[in-house]
């Protein structure tokens, strides 16, 4: 079974970081049923410094959706903060 955490940022935008293979993980945005963003990424990539992190996986979810911050607008940064937490989450495990 895939290792998986939810965040929800709000009642319809949920985040999520599964490791998908060793050494993978995949980030997800989601608002309700639909996908806004989904990109993968292999743990040794991923920053060890915490001000890294958030940038890092910004940069993958406009890479994945260039239209995302403007579709979630004034939600893009606790999206990323939900990103950075599951990923963390994740990774503890």
């Amino acid at each position: 079974m895939a290792n998986s955490i939810q965040i929800r940022t709000s009642p319809l935008l949920r985040q999520f970081a599964t490791e998908i293979r060793p050494g993978m993980i995949e980030v997800t945005t989601k608002l309700g049923p639909e996908t806004l963003s989904r990109a993968t990424f292999a743990t040794v990539d991923y920053p060890s410094e915490l001000d890294q992190r958030e940038p890092f996986l910004r940069t993958l979810a406009l890479r994945a959706n260039p239209q995302f911050p403007g579709i979630l607008q004034d939600k893009v940064d606790l999206c990323i903060e939900g990103q950075a937490q599951a990923v963390q989450q994740v990774l503890a495990r």
